[in-house]
């Protein structure tokens, strides 16, 4: 009973810590779709929940729940036939930036998504890991499968193609 409410202590941290930024990345990935976004985020934390026991404490738990958002999100689309349009997808809210900077995040993000779509997926992946949901290349190469250096390659060349098409 006591290994029960700790886990349910634990758990309840990180659901509080990364509910919010599953939902952004779902969100993100879902074309701004929030009840879609909304359902996805709450069958992944009780997926987690339920699978909690097999989380590895010795690796960061954001990897670990974002595979399994990852893996939803995978399925959904796989079960839903959905295809996601990378032109679909809009600038979350931010509540703390003011109006004039909203519309300034708006443009630059229209603006640089135009080229994101000619990135290969895993590019594209990595490259909303990274720079949207703001995690580290080790975080990156567990949700993805690959290893930490292969990442930092992935990467590097999305943002010279970026660069590239930029220009």
């Amino acid at each position: 009973m006591f290994k029960l409410y700790i886990k349910h202590r634990q758990f309840t941290k990180h659901y509080k810590t990364y509910k919010n930024k599953i939902f952004q990345f779902l969100y993100i990935r879902l074309g701004g779709n929030r009840e879609l976004a909304e359902d996805l985020t709450s069958e992944t934390f009780i997926k987690a929940y339920e699978k909690y026991d097999t989380y590895d404490q010795s690796k960061p738990f954001s990897a670990w729940v974002y595979a399994i958002a990852r893996n939803i999100f995978i399925d959904f689309l796989r079960k839903n036939r959905v295809v996601i349009d990378i032109e679909e997808i809009n600038v979350l809210e931010d509540t703390t930036a003011l109006p004039d900077e909203l519309a300034d995040i708006e443009l630059s993000y229209k603006y640089i998504e135009t080229y994101i779509h000619t990135l290969p997926p895993i590019q594209r992946e990595c490259v909303f890991l990274r720079y949207i949901d703001d995690l580290t290349h080790a975080d990156i190469a567990d949700i993805v499968g690959k290893s930490e250096d292969n990442i930092r390659q992935i990467i590097s060349r999305a943002i010279r193609s970026l660069r590239k098409q930029l220009n």
